[in-house]
């Protein structure tokens, strides 16, 4: 009695003070009536239960009360299942704490993190007593290695437990994991950093933007590999795998040719020849470093050729190849191979023609008005002329003659280093040989094929028979007289 007192006391002040009498008085009457119900003790659950509906229906919260049996019911509904699947538990529970088998490979697997992390701490100790080994050498002798590559090889006498020097590729990669690798190469930088004599890898022959480089270019899948398979081969030119990289930045660099971006440099007092200078020089850096010294470097990505122009004003000696080869064949080789091209829609042949004959359109425009600068190769008859061809090359390039860009194949994993990643490492393996100039046959649609005049013009005007559904391609290998004045009209 004293509580419901203090309740209906409680709630005549709320009602003073919120001047709402009529919003809160029904609800603190039902909270009242409702606590009485409960509390009641006399008559039977059942009559509780029916004194507790008529209260509902009093207030006219039936729904809402019902709602709330319900849930509640399902709780304990709930809790009588989990309190059913206890035992079961437990006895899961107890089967796992006692399976020996399965504390055993717990163990097993802790021992063998530790023998791997006690493998790895090993290493590092190896890694340390390298780096304060070559630390001494760059202070003592700083010019007897170039680089911390150069200990590795046998630059520098460093003990290594089991190893004789200098050391094989297969015996760092083993013995050193790539992080640790890294971790060196910091560890390189930070000892250059602290000897502030003159940085050693300048004792090299220093490149300029007026470096004679040579550029290979041209379509994808149009024999760019091959070419600079070929060119690898011979002992005054080194190549390497293609970036990727060296478009992208060039494809940069136009972008900060925009009004725009010019507009902003200019007031920041970056002028375009600043910047020209800064991309010559990373680019340098990239060309000059990512394979061995040579006396003619070279670089092979396919679409340097279609910004040739920017190429040429940043490197004014260099020289450029644009490989050219039957759209037909390029087009088959990059649906066959799933070569995935920016712009090119596998799936749709006739967008990939249009697309073949747009870009190199662009691409032999930019070479015939680069006199002297630009040689166009024809894949079709580099393979059925070789030395022919190979002898016209090295003379636009100024490079002297050598037998070896004939017999590329036998130089594959040492001077001519293949990037497992680039689609035609397979194929540049073999002998210069003339299988893929019919791969295409029958691959194409009627349709497709007599309608390629307008899909692709720029193959008649290149010297293509278009008419021929299987050409025999023997006018590209012709005498070069012959070739040059009827086939090679540019």
């Amino acid at each position: 009695m004293q509580r419901i007192t203090v309740l209906a006391v409680f709630a005549a002040m709320l009602c003073i003070v919120s001047g709402r009498p009529g919003d809160i008085f029904p609800r603190v009457w039902a909270s009242i009536d409702l606590h009485e119900i409960q509390m009641n003790n006399e008559g039977t659950e059942g009559d509780r239960k029916e004194a507790r509906n008529e209260w509902a229906k009093k207030y006219g919260v039936e729904k809402q009360w019902n709602e709330f049996i319900n849930k509640r019911a399902s709780m304990v509904m709930q809790t009588r299942e989990l309190l059913a699947r206890l035992p079961d538990l437990y006895e899961k529970y107890l089967a796992t704490w006692n399976d020996d088998q399965l504390w055993k490979n717990i163990e097993e697997k802790q021992k063998r993190l530790a023998a791997k992390y006690k493998k790895e701490f090993e290493v590092l100790k190896i890694a340390k007593e390298m780096v304060e080994r070559a630390g001494h050498e760059y202070k003592t002798e700083p010019r007897r290695i170039s680089t911390f590559s150069s200990v590795l090889m046998g630059g520098a006498s460093v003990p290594m437990p089991g190893a004789t020097y200098p050391l094989t590729a297969d015996q760092i990669m083993s013995a050193v994991p790539v992080r640790h690798l890294q971790q060196l190469e910091m560890l390189e930088l930070g000892l250059r950093s602290i000897n502030r004599e003159a940085p050693t890898r300048f004792t090299r022959r220093i490149l300029s933007a007026d470096e004679p480089l040579i550029f290979i270019g041209g379509i994808p899948r149009s024999g760019t590999t091959l070419m600079r398979a070929m060119l690898d081969s011979h002992p005054d030119i080194r190549c390497g795998a293609e970036t990727s990289i060296v478009p992208a930045i060039v494809g940069m660099r136009d972008q900060w040719s925009t009004p725009n971006m010019a507009k902003e440099a200019n007031m920041s007092g970056i002028s375009q020849e600043t910047l020209d200078d800064a991309t010559s020089a990373f680019l340098l850096e990239l060309i000059g470093k990512h394979g061995p010294m040579a006396k003619r470097l070279c670089n092979k990505d396919p679409y340097t050729a279609i910004a040739l122009p920017t190429f040429i004003r940043l490197f004014p000696n260099s020289k450029h190849i644009l490989m050219i080869r039957d759209a037909r064949a390029s087009i088959h080789s990059i649906i066959q191979r799933k070569v995935p091209v920016a712009g090119y829609n596998r799936t749709n042949i006739p967008q990939m023609l249009q697309m073949w004959n747009t870009q190199l359109t662009k691409m032999v425009n930019f070479c015939t008005n680069a006199k002297g600068l630009c040689l166009m190769v024809y894949y079709e008859r580099l393979v059925q002329r070789t030395e022919e061809e190979a002898r016209r090359i090295l003379n636009f390039l100024d490079v002297p003659w050598s037998e070896d860009v004939l017999k590329h194949e036998e130089k594959i994993g040492s001077e001519v280093k293949l990037n497992p990643k680039e689609f035609s490492t397979s194929q540049v393996k073999e002998k210069v040989n003339k299988k893929a100039l019919t791969s295409w046959f029958g691959c194409y649609s009627e349709d497709v094929l007599n309608n390629m005049d307008n899909l692709a013009p720029l193959l008649l005007r290149l010297g293509y028979n278009t008419s021929a559904h299987e050409p025999d391609y023997k006018e590209f290998a012709g005498d070069p007289e012959e070739f040059y004045s009827v086939v090679y009209k540019f």
